[in-house]
């Protein structure tokens, strides 16, 4: 069942050589030697929780991304706790990340040792520490490592450059760094190294579920996700002052990517996009020109059954959210809001999967531009509101 990982690295086999955001395998190596210290018994942890029913697959993956970018900061090595994980089958025997994917390090601490919570960074002799909060005072989402840490010295200029062009900003929410490239930069890389070696039964088994939907392996494909519940309205007014983006916006980016003259295969409407705005944004496109289109979805696998799916977030179940975090990151352009964490996960994905060049459309950004505001910006009294941040709301007058 597991894939053994040699303590001696051997390359980041697990990248694309070209089509990366800067320094990915130089990354990955950096990441890989943080994560491997020669000596275990000298290694010190930092242990992450994957909570039961607690999160939805995305916000569960992101929480392990901001904590690993917190151990190489404070020089630790990521153990990751997830005995009781909604999205670990019971067959995966109480280790619900290694079920799924290689552990960050050959190294683990040593047994019966209970982790010291600290609600702040501070210096502490303790084997084994844990976050008490995702924002705890010096490790929050805000306290980057330096690029130093795990690249080498040539590399961190070119890093510093992408960070520096305005294209590759996306809206991730209010808090310090919600806008920052940098913090992007981090999230993809840890993301990429966490994921980095599926165990084999689990490649086939998605594998075999993106057959059954008849999804081309050649690529081509658009992906669309369209959140749109009420649960995300409050959240996004905050960011980008709409409570919705319409869903006009998504037809007519689709189709401009679909007529740019490169092959395209077709779209790809995510199951993490609820029941009934699915079947909206599929009869939007069959009315349209785009009738001819291929249009596939997870809402459309065997294994999905409506009635027990959730209306508000989408076609949920083990099975149905792995796979159609594949078909997510194997699509060829990309239509959604960053401010969902399902599109976030994968736009991280995606920047290491030598496909950084391809088109990804930020709804959510394109709210900063006036005249798409005004064409598709929704808003509702009667729908929940959170201030629109004063933050953002310069960087629209900007």
């Amino acid at each position: 069942l597991f894939v053994k990982e040699s303590t001696d690295f051997a390359g980041a086999g697990w990248v694309p050589k070209d089509g990366n955001i800067p320094c990915t395998a130089e990354a990955q190596e950096g990441i890989w030697k943080a994560m491997h210290p020669a000596d275990c018994e000298e290694a010190m942890f930092l242990s992450t929780r994957l909570k039961e029913n607690a999160h939805g697959l995305g916000s569960a993956l992101s929480l392990v991304v901001h904590d690993l970018i917190t151990a190489i900061a404070v020089g630790r090595v990521l153990v990751v706790e997830s005995r009781r994980w909604f999205f670990a089958p019971p067959s995966c025997g109480g280790d619900g990340w290694g079920c799924y994917f290689t552990p960050p390090s050959h190294c683990v601490p040593p047994k019966g040792q209970k982790p010291a919570t600290l609600t702040k960074l501070t210096k502490t002799h303790h084997k084994i520490i844990a976050k008490k909060t995702l924002d705890a005072t010096g490790m929050s989402r805000n306290d980057l490592p330096a690029l130093e840490a795990i690249l080498p010295k040539q590399c961190v200029a070119e890093v510093v450059k992408w960070t520096a062009d305005p294209s590759n900003v996306y809206l991730m929410g209010t808090f310090e760094r919600g806008s920052d490239p940098l913090l992007t930069w981090w999230m993809a890389q840890t993301l990429r190294y966490l994921m980095r070696s599926p165990q084999p039964w689990f490649s086939h088994a998605v594998e075999a579920n993106l057959n059954k939907m008849g999804f081309p392996w050649e690529g081509g494909m658009v992906f669309e996700q369209l959140r749109g519940e009420i649960a995300k309205f409050r959240e996004y007014y905050n960011v980008f002052g709409c409570h919705d983006v319409g869903i006009d916006a998504y037809h007519k980016w689709t189709t401009r990517i679909l007529q740019d003259g490169r092959r395209k295969t077709g779209v790809y409407i995510s199951g993490n996009t609820p029941y009934n705005n699915y079947t909206k944004l599929r009869d939007i496109h069959a009315a349209s020109h785009l009738s001819h289109t291929n249009i596939i979805s997870t809402w459309q696998h065997p294994a999905t059954t409506i009635s027990t799916e959730s209306q508000r977030w989408g076609a949920s179940s083990i099975v149905i959210s792995w796979t159609d975090l594949w078909a997510g990151v194997a699509s060829s352009s990309w239509v959604c809001i960053i401010q969902s964490n399902w599109c976030r996960i994968i736009n991280f994905l995606r920047l290491t999967a030598g496909r950084a060049p391809c088109p990804f459309i930020d709804l959510g950004l394109t709210m900063m531009i006036p005249e798409e505001r005004v064409l598709h910006c929704v808003v509702k009294p009667e729908w929940p509101t959170k201030p629109f941040s004063s933050v953002l709301k310069k960087l629209l007058q900007e």
